[in-house]
C-alpha cells in the first residue's frame, strides 16, 4: 500500500517576467547567491525545513520547474483536475 515512488518536493524560487534582460536576471542571481552564502540565512532555511541550494541558477531552476510540470501533468490529466 502507499506510493513508494512518489516524489512531492517543495521549493521556493524567484521568477521574472518573460523577456527580462539577462543582465537583470544575472543581477538577481548574484544577489540570491550572496544571501545564500550567509550561514545564518542557510540555517534559517534549514530550520524552516528547506535545503538551501547554494549552486542554483536560472537554468537549473528552469529545469526543476520543467521536471515538476512533466511529473504532475499526467496526474492532473488522469484525475481530470481543472482550475476554477
Amino acid at each position: 500500500m502507499g506510493f513508494p515512488n512518489l516524489k512531492a518536493p517543495h521549493f521556493v524560487g524567484l521568477l521574472a517576467p518573460a523577456r527580462t534582460p539577462s543582465a537583470i536576471v544575472e543581477q538577481i542571481t548574484q544577489a540570491t547567491r550572496t544571501a545564500l552564502a550567509e550561514r545564518a540565512y542557510q540555517q534559517f532555511l534549514i530550520d524552516g525545513c528547506f535545503e538551501p541550494d547554494v549552486d542554483s541558477n536560472s537554468d537549473k531552476f528552469r529545469r526543476l520547474l520543467e521536471e515538476d510540470v512533466a511529473r504532475w501533468t499526467p496526474v492532473v490529466k488522469a484525475l481530470g483536475l481543472k482550475i476554477d
